[in-house]
C-alpha cells in the first residue's frame, strides 16, 4: 500500500482501483477520493458543523424539471382518472405499444397545423395527449421487458 488514507471501499478493493477515484465517492479525507464539480449530480456539499449529509449521490435529480410546464400533462391525466379511474393507464393493457402508438399518431394529426388544438372529449390540448401516449408507451414496453 502507498500509505495514503483510504476510505474502507477503496481499502477493501485496493487490489483493482490502483489509481481511481474513490469508487463510492463518498470520503473526502480517502486519497482516491475527486469531487465532482458543483452543479453536477455527484456533488456532495463538505460537512459543516450543526449541518447534516445528504447521501443522495447518484439518485435522480428532480429540481431541473419546471412543474409548470408539466400542467397539461396534468390535466390530461386528470381526464383520463375522470373517464377510466386513479392510475388505470398503469394496469396492463394488450399490445400496448400498439395502442399508444395509435393513439400518439390520432392527436398528432389533429394538433399538427395548431400545437395548442384543443381534443373535444377531454378538453385538454392535442400536444398533452400526444406527449402522455408517449410516456405510456415507453413506460408499459419497460414494464413489459
Amino acid at each position: 500500500m502507498d500509505g495514503k488514507a483510504r476510505c474502507d471501499e477503496c481499502q477493501r478493493n485496493q487490489d483493482t482501483i490502483m489509481s481511481a477515484k474513490c469508487p463510492g465517492k463518498r470520503d473526502p479525507d480517502c486519497s482516491q477520493f475527486i469531487q465532482a464539480p458543483p452543479g453536477s449530480s455527484d456533488f456532495k456539499e463538505p460537512a459543516q458543523e450543526g449541518k447534516g449529509l445528504k447521501a443522495d449521490n447518484g439518485k435522480q435529480g428532480w429540481f431541473a424539471l419546471p412543474l409548470e410546464i408539466l400542467q397539461p400533462l396534468a390535466d390530461v391525466m386528470s381526464a383520463g382518472e375522470k373517464k377510466y379511474g386513479i392510475f388505470n393507464c398503469l394496469e396492463s393493457f394488450e399490445d400496448p405499444d400498439r395502442r399508444f402508438w395509435d393513439a400518439n399518431m390520432r392527436h398528432a394529426v389533429a394538433c399538427q397545423k395548431d400545437p395548442l388544438a384543443i381534443d373535444e372529449e377531454t378538453g385538454c390540448y392535442h400536444e398533452a395527449c400526444r406527449a402522455f401516449s408517449s410516456l405510456m408507451r415507453i413506460y408499459h414496453c419497460r414494464k413489459e421487458q
